[in-house]
């Protein structure tokens, strides 16, 4: 591993970190969904989705922006540096990655899901039904000097945390 990713692992842990941290995990569920670039192994989307609301659904919390580029393996290494698990598939310990299709402006775009182990939930086990159209949420990543922010845009403005260091 190069050193320059194992600075972006950092950078989507401390993502993640933000994203995670005004959330209820046992009642959301939280996830990491991914997207590859073509037949590549890079990700060209990197997304948090969780079930919230009064009908808890799947929905998309907030875009990672540092996991474009990364390779799933290394965004299993980030949420293991938040402190967070997840289900594990054979000898190697790699993540259990569920994979689901949706088809979108006339082409299929093929999807993967990391569902995280938060203690004291029970594991939720979403059907393929279920991920036909994701909610969008627009997010932005507001930097300001030494500190950083996600926020989420919409009729009310709100961030879902705030901590000390800088997306770069």
């Amino acid at each position: 591993m190069t050193r320059r990713t194992a600075q972006e692992i950092g950078d989507l842990r401390e993502q993640i970190q933000v994203a995670i941290s005004g959330l209820a995990l046992v009642e959301t569920a939280p996830a990491i969904r991914v997207r590859r670039r073509g037949s590549a192994v890079e990700l060209a989307a990197c997304e948090l989705w969780g079930r919230i609301g009064e009908r808890p659904a799947p929905r998309r919390l907030c875009g990672l922006p540092a996991g474009r580029g990364l390779r799933m393996q290394y965004v299993e290494r980030a949420v293991l540096n938040t402190g967070l698990t997840f289900e594990t598939t054979g000898p190697e310990g790699r993540g259990l990655w569920r994979h689901f299709t949706i088809q979108r402006r006339g082409h299929d775009e093929r999807w993967f899901e990391l569902p995280l182990l938060v203690p004291g939930a029970q594991p939720v086990t979403p059907s393929d039904t279920e991920a036909i159209e994701p909610v969008t949420i627009p997010t932005s990543i507001v930097a300001h000097a030494g500190e950083s922010e996600i926020v989420v845009d919409g009729p009310r403005r709100r961030a879902l945390g705030r901590r000390q260091g800088s997306f770069t």
